[in-house]
């Protein structure tokens, strides 16, 4: 009996792997919006874009499915995702601390660097919901950031950009970093616009 159990677990671990779709992307009610298929794009190509000479710009790509179009870069110490939807609006709870800590609370690069924060750690204005966290090491600003627009009612907007940013502690108070972070996103654009409205 417990050969019999073994092979029914084997084969339905197998059927359960053969219909698992890869890196299929699904929105929260699980239907499936498309594959990730990351394309690499040069700074003309992208609807994201800075004027700040501290955003060490690794990488752009970009991925368009049918309900939205995404680009993310990767950034020398960090990293941003920005999402917009082809139609409708983010949710209010997307601007959420509890959302931002789902995201990055537990991110293994940011555990890897002995970073951690809590909820009650994250702050909020009215364009951005963010948190400066640090360990011995490095100071990181994680964040989200929903904007433009939309027809539903209590959606903060249609775009989403999200990110984190990591730079090693220098000697002195690191308390005070939040605002460089901040101001570098003050000069990031989206199709000419900026991001950040406060």
């Amino acid at each position: 009996m417990p050969r019999l159990a073994l092979l029914t677990t084997l084969i339905a671990a197998a059927l359960l792997t053969a219909c698992t779709e890869g890196s299929a992307v699904r929105d929260l009610e699980g239907r499936r919006l498309g594959q990730l298929d990351w394309q690499p794009i040069a700074a003309n190509e992208a609807r994201l874009s800075i004027m700040d000479d501290r955003a060490r710009v690794l990488s752009r790509e970009k991925v368009e499915l049918h309900s939205r179009y995404m680009e993310r870069w990767s950034l020398e110490g960090g990293h941003l995702v920005y999402e917009a939807l082809v139609s409708g609006g983010f949710g209010s709870e997307s601007e959420s601390p509890s959302y931002l800590h789902r995201l990055y609370g537990n991110d293994p690069a940011l555990q890897q660097q002995g970073v951690r924060f809590d909820v009650d750690d994250i702050r909020g204005r009215r364009d951005l919901t963010f948190v400066v966290a640090h360990s011995r090491r490095v100071t990181c600003f994680v964040f989200v950031s929903i904007f433009g627009e939309t027809s539903i009612a209590d959606s903060p907007g249609n775009q989403l950009l999200r990110g984190g940013i990591c730079q090693p502690v220098h000697a002195g108070d690191p308390a005070g970093d939040d605002l460089d972070f901040i101001g570098m996103l003050e000069n990031l654009r989206v199709d000419g616009n900026a991001v950040l409205r406060d």
